[in-house]
């Protein structure tokens, strides 16, 4: 089978690339290419961190390139399209990607390392990694999402203070799961405070 002398999986300074479009065609032809394709990473309202920042001039610039290198390189305009992204109405082809999963309202970035990938499935989906790994991993985790209560509620933002609350309430529940805890059990404690609070007030008021 020939050697298929190209790439279309490449990103620009326009999204989370380090380099021109210019840069990077000049690149290809040194080293041989016969085809390279620019596959910017679709926008993504909700995290604009790393997608495309200038459709238009990215649009002009590819033109541009294209022109330039017609003599000497086949340049294709493509898009990396994720789950949640927003697919541009012109391009050549398109990679389609998953950089995200969504729960509820809010979407979990995937690209990270493994521990971190099956903490947050587990976090969003199920409780049996939590159970897999003991209870030292369950108190932990307790402990994380107190600490992001804290953060989110110092921070003024009460959407991702309810988030973050809802988190440490499934922790919570996973805890008490793990230890033959019912919600009866705490709703019989609660109830018996109540009952000691009015007698320390009864107490008092003699």
């Amino acid at each position: 089978m020939p050697l298929i002398k190209s790439n279309v999986h490449t990103h620009t300074d326009f999204c989370d690339g380090s380099n021109s479009m210019q840069d990077m065609a000049e690149y290809a032809v040194n080293i041989g290419l016969e085809t390279l394709g620019f596959s910017f990473h679709s926008f993504t309202e909700f995290d604009k961190s790393y997608c495309i920042r200038d459709y238009y001039g990215y649009i002009k610039e590819y033109y541009r390139v294209k022109n330039l290198f017609k003599d000497r390189l086949t340049v294709l305009n493509g898009v990396e399209l994720d789950l949640y992204g927003e697919r541009p109405s012109v391009c050549d082809f398109v990679i389609g990607s998953a950089h995200y999963i969504k729960k509820g309202t809010r979407h979990m970035a995937v690209d990270c390392s493994e521990d971190l990938f099956r903490d947050i499935a587990a976090r969003g989906y199920s409780g049996d990694y939590l159970f897999e790994k003991g209870k030292d991993k369950i108190l932990k985790k307790v402990g994380e999402e107190c600490t992001e209560v804290i953060i989110a509620a110092k921070g003024g933002d009460k959407k991702e203070t309810v988030f973050e609350i809802a988190d440490l309430a499934y922790h919570l529940m996973v805890l008490m799961v793990n230890d033959g805890i019912t919600l009866k059990d705490v709703k019989d404690e609660l109830a018996s405070r109540h009952v000691v609070d009015k007698k320390v007030k009864q107490e008092r008021m003699q």
